[in-house]
């Protein structure tokens, strides 16, 4: 926490834990204690390639659209 009272942005190892436990590290009581950051840059590259596979398909089929848009209005 700041001084202020106001939450730190970035990662929480709580909520790394609830998407994939394995990315985390934790105390000799068993609580997740932090994330880890090596093993988290695997997910995190995977998860862009397919966001960008997404993003490329998504825009692919604006393009198509946009076609078929203009061959309509020249009809």
């Amino acid at each position: 926490m700041y001084p202020s009272g106001k939450g730190i942005p970035g990662f929480y190892a709580e909520d790394v834990e609830e998407v994939n436990p394995i990315l985390c590290q934790y105390n000799e009581d068993g609580s997740v204690e932090d994330w880890n950051y090596r093993t988290m840059i695997p997910y995190m590259l995977k998860t862009m390639q397919i966001q960008q596979k997404r993003i490329d398909n998504l825009q692919t089929q604006i393009n198509e659209l946009k076609t078929m848009i203009l061959n309509m209005k020249g009809a």
